[in-house]
């Protein structure tokens, strides 16, 4: 009797401090998230609200919000709330008679990107994105107008019709993808959810006295918050508001009252993907209400996402080792409209659908029953034990726009903005509980509730008769009990190479920047950035691509880096290779282009090693796995055909037939040449691009000291084994001489393409420079607002007419495209239209005000680059390889300040002249 009083005793003690636990662990969950104190909140009298943080030598993000979108109009309203977003563009009470989007690109700031307006089922906002403070004063001044300044101009509502047309032909075409319809199904109980945009009747019937009866219900100052981030003086900005809004007086209304969505009750839906895209099985499970108001909503937003990585990442590792025929896995989780979904994704051509649904299904089971590995866990959770470590940089490493963002959502939904203090407790407490077991727990948990709105999407409209069969088989599959399977235990490293290479020569450029050259003939260049903290990134920049090949590999070329990575590399399949770059908090991409090939790297300081003899690795221990080989080139075969055989594929056919006459080279390959690709192919690529000598450069960018380095680059690159290089003659790309205007009835639209494409030989014996790079960009952007302001603003053609201009480095020829979508019934206006553009670019020569505006807004864009590691080695490599001043990436407005209006039109008629070679197509529907 006393042993048992004995153990029961023992047992109370224990159960009274679990149930300690319990409660104290429910009473943190429970704690209410505190607000961010270096947010600074003040209200006018009027009612109007502002919020503000300072960002030290931040750009100024801006917005104005209005409390009132789509779900505020009435049935007689349709897209009144977006109509009059858009009218805040025209003339206003203090902007009358000017363009704001001229007036705002004069002070270099870029439309679309840096100026824009967006409207939302329950909110409408304008942003501004400034360089600085300066224009405070014009920002805020139009913030008011659209405050209560619009106009309403019945003239300049005609013209915005059109404008708004053109935005509704694009975003809501007749072929819909699979995400719009997944978004048209859970909207579809509830009527008050209509298309933002309203309808093509509803747009035609908007009136001025229309529009001003939603404006006067909904914008008053109440109803309103202004939010600016970045670097500004407070009291100045206080003042300033003061002044633009303190006299706002419109009178008060009662505010919206927005309710939560209905999820729809038939939960299986048979889609029809559109032409040219894969089928695909999409699994939605509702998570309730998206909130983050304490401890609790944070946690299980980490766990979330942690659950859905591992659970896509099991999917990918089990696709590659069974060879399965997939072309995306994606697992996250997604809002629609305050109401939180996780998302699986698995998409696959048809013919695949019944094996990779059973696979889908076995390996959730599998999951589910058993969990996943050591190795798994360590390679997902790598990242949050980064975050935590390094919580206090990455806080305050936040972009504005960033810190902008969050602010907005939380003004209308239930989040606060929490403290960095708030945010690393919970992540602490987070990390620390995420053992293998608990999480096996979770992800049982998770799957074993699985009763998801199930999308199947199908290639033909005709195969959704089979839905109720497909998810019957799925879900009898699922419930089945899962395979175990073999898991790796451990994490390891590669290998040490056994030689070691020299450093021949070492110089310093300027106080940040080194250079080394090495004995395998490689240049490894050091720019130090204490500003990117513990953050490296690092780029193998290499002066051969395509165009030094045989034209035998070029199909080689373009499935060479996916068939690469799913092969060996150094005794590791792509399934462990991942896993140890993800337990070491670094990630690698190649890429082959025309003229070059590299690898980009981001890592961190104490992972450098590990990051440099991944890229040994790389560079010299690949081997070509034949299974893995076929399963790729099944793909790039089947994926080439479908496109090929889609409207856009078609269109991109015809554009090249008609454009080049002669050059393998410039032209897509067939479906047909990559079937052809053997592993000897593939080995020939990686061979000649990336273990041969083309002037190989290694930037690094990072807060490192040049002696920390040296030891690194004699054990992993001075010791790769480059080979001299085999120089193929530059391929020959023969232009078609002759204009073409060409039709083709291929397109599922309503709506008209036209497209016009002039093309131009570049000449070999004139070598760009980084003057004439900075000469591109500014063109490509005085073409865009040319574009703008004929096709959009004058004639109301469509929403966003698309111009590109593409003067490639090392290039054969340039282009320049451009491309409407309009209405049928507008075909020929808009043939005139875009006639008149080229004949204004042609013509119209390039004024010292255009030249200054967009200088102002190149140099705004490439600012950041001074902080940004990532870009910084990119530019340096592009910079190096072709034989740009790499100075302008560390001063790019010195640069910038040789580009004359003289050079811009010299490079306008080279690029667009009378002597280019055009094509002119017209892209009807099929049933035209």
């Amino acid at each position: 009797m006393r042993n048992w009083l004995k153990l029961s005793s023992s047992l109370m003690l224990v159960l009274v401090f679990l149930m300690g636990c319990e409660a104290e662990d429910t009473a943190w969950m429970s704690t209410p998230i505190s607000s961010d104190p270096d947010w600074q909140h003040g209200q006018l009298e009027n009612g109007m609200k502002y919020h503000l943080y300072h960002k030290q030598d931040a750009p100024l993000e801006m917005r104005f919000i209005v409390h009132a979108g789509a779900l505020q109009e009435t049935s007689s309203q349709h897209g009144y709330a977006h109509f009059l977003e858009h009218m805040a563009f025209n003339d206003t009470r203090h902007l009358e008679q000017q363009d704001v989007w001229q007036l705002f690109s004069q002070l270099g700031i870029s439309g679309g990107s840096h100026l824009n307006a967006f409207t939302s089922f329950d909110k409408t906002w304008y942003q501004l994105t400034l360089p600085n403070d300066d224009e405070v004063s014009t920002a805020l001044t139009w913030f008011r107008d659209a405050a209560d300044g619009i106009l309403l101009k019945p003239e300049q509502i005609e013209k915005e019709r059109g404008i708004i047309l053109g935005e509704l032909r694009a975003s809501d075409p007749q072929e819909r993808s699979v995400y719009r319809q997944i978004f048209e199904v859970l909207q579809a109980a509830n009527p008050d959810y209509h298309q933002v945009l309203g309808t093509k009747d509803s747009i035609q019937s908007v009136t001025a006295k229309g529009l001003q009866a939603y404006y006067q219900r909904w914008y008053f100052p109440s109803n309103t918050d202004l939010v600016i981030v970045g670097d500004f003086d407070k009291a100045n900005i206080e003042s300033q508001i003061s002044k633009q809004f303190a006299s706002w007086q419109a009178v008060s209304q009662p505010l919206a009252a927005v309710e939560s969505i209905q999820l729809p009750q038939e939960k299986q839906h048979g889609l029809v993907a559109p032409e040219g895209s894969d089928s695909a099985l999409i699994l939605l499970q509702p998570l309730g209400e998206d909130q983050r108001l304490t401890y609790s909503d944070l946690y299980h937003d980490f766990e979330t996402t942690l659950i859905n990585n591992l659970i896509r990442n099991r999917l990918i590792d089990r696709s590659i080792a069974l060879s399965m025929n997939t072309s995306v896995i994606a697992a996250y989780d997604e809002t629609f409209e305050k109401q939180k979904f996780n998302v699986l994704e698995v998409s696959f051509k048809e013919a695949y659908r019944s094996e990779v649904q059973a696979f889908v299904a076995n390996e959730l089971a599998s999951l589910r029953d058993h969990g996943i590995g050591e190795a798994e866990l360590a390679a997902a959770m790598a990242s949050y034990h980064l975050d935590l470590n390094n919580h206090a940089e990455n806080w305050h490493d936040d972009e504005a726009w960033m810190i902008m963002d969050a602010m907005v959502d939380s003004l209308s939904d239930k989040r606060v903005m929490m403290s960095e203090v708030d945010r690393k407790a919970v992540l602490t407490r987070f990390v620390a509980n995420m053992d293998q077991k608990y999480v096996n727990k979770r992800l049982n948990q998770t799957l074993a509730q699985l009763s998801p709105y199930a999308f199947f999407a199908y290639s033909l409209a005709e195969q959704t008769q089979q839905l109720a069969q497909d998810v019957t088989l799925f879900n009898q599959q699922l419930a089945k009990s899962g395979q175990e399977l073999m898991l790796t235990k451990t994490v390891s490293a590669f290998p040490t190479p056994d030689t070691k290479g020299e450093i021949v020569a070492k110089q310093q450029i300027d106080p940040k920047t080194w250079q080394w050259q090495l004995s395998n003939g490689v240049e490894v260049w050091l720019k130090q950035m204490p500003e990117i903290k513990q953050n490296v990134y690092m780029n193998w920049a290499v002066d051969a691509g395509r165009a030094q090949l045989d034209p035998s590999l070029y199909a080689a070329s373009e499935l060479a880096v996916d068939a690469l990575y799913r092969s060996e590399l150094a005794g590791l399949d792509a399934v462990a290779f991942e896993k140890v770059f993800a337990a070491n908090n670094t990630l690698l991409t190649p890429y082959i282009n025309d003229f070059d090939n590299g690898l980009s790297i981001a890592t961190q300081y104490d992972n450098l090693p590990f990051a440099l003899s991944a890229l040994h690795q790389v560079l010299t221990a690949v081997k070509v796995d034949p299974k893995q080989l076929e399963l790729v080139k099944k793909q790039y075969k089947e994926d080439q055909a479908q496109y090929a055989s889609s409207p856009l594929g078609q269109v991109v056919q015809q554009i090249e037939d008609s454009t080049i006459v002669n050059g393998d080279f410039a032209r897509m390959q067939s479906s047909s040449a990559f079937g052809k690709v053997t592993s000897e192919d593939v080995e020939q690529v990686y061979q000649r691009l990336y273990q041969q000598r083309h002037h190989n450069r290694l930037i690094i960018a990072g807060n490192i000291a040049p002696q920390e380095i040296t030891t690194l680059l004699r054990q992993y690159i001075a010791n790769i084994p480059l080979t001299e290089s085999f120089k193929q003659p530059l391929p020959v790309v023969e232009l078609n001489p002759e204009s073409q205007a060409l039709t083709l009835p291929v397109s599922n639209e309503a709506s008209v393409g036209y497209i016009v494409v002039m093309t131009n030989p570049i000449s070999t014996n004139l070598a760009m420079t980084a003057t004439d790079v900075m000469a591109n960009d500014m063109l490509q952007r005085i073409i865009d607002q040319r574009a703008f302001e004929i096709l959009r603003e004058k004639h109301s053609l469509t929403y966003s007419p698309f111009v590109m201009v593409d003067v490639p480095d090392s290039g054969l020829f340039s282009a320049v495209m451009i491309t409407l979508n309009i209405d049928a019934a507008d075909l020929d206006k808009s043939k005139a239209a875009v006639t008149e553009l080229i004949q204004n670019i042609r013509q119209q020569e390039i004024t010292q005000q255009e030249r200054d505006s967009v200088a102002k807004q190149l140099a705004s864009a490439l600012k950041p680059m001074a902080t940004n590691g990532a870009e910084t080695v990119h530019f340096m490599g592009r910079y190096l390889m072709h034989g740009y001043d790499v100075n302008a990436v560390k001063d790019p407005q010195a640069f910038i300040d040789k580009v004359t209006p003289e050079l811009l039109n010299q490079q306008i008629k080279q690029v667009m002249g009378e002597q280019s070679y055009t094509t002119k197509l017209t892209v009807l529907p099929k049933a035209f």
